[in-house]
């Protein structure tokens, strides 16, 4: 996008940026929930998104670079490292055998161990 012309499409630039930044944030605050709530506001944000690309309101690096930045406030990595991480786990956990866990919880569980009362528990009793 060309720089804006005038003061007025530059208000608008900005006032969209920050709106932008709004609703991103907004998904990175419920990032753990993945409810209806969750998607509603990633469609909203694809249609806001596609509408300033289409009114050439900001392009596409200026979209991208907000992103970026609510990533970063997010998570305090950047993308591109993040999903070195999130690959790094992801191989981690290939290698390893998760077949004991194919077995349920309470059939897993080890007998209860005896508990020893200490020295401190015998002053209280007396």
């Amino acid at each position: 996008m060309p720089k804006p012309k005038n003061m007025r499409e530059a208000a608008i630039r900005n006032h969209y940026l920050t709106r932008l930044s709004e609703l991103l944030r907004q998904i990175y605050i419920r990032r753990p929930s993945s409810s209806t709530k969750t998607s509603d506001v990633h469609q909203r944000l694809s249609g806001f998104i596609e509408a300033a690309l289409i009114s050439r309101t900001v392009s596409n690096p200026d979209i991208q670079a907000a992103v970026d930045q609510e990533h970063l406030n997010a998570y305090g990595l950047s993308v591109e490292e993040r999903s070195q991480i999130q690959q790094q786990i992801l191989a981690a956990c290939e290698d390893h055998d998760w077949s004991s866990f194919d077995e349920p919880a309470v059939s897993r569980r080890k007998p209860k161990r005896a508990v020893q009362r200490g020295q401190l528990d015998r002053r209280e009793k007396q």
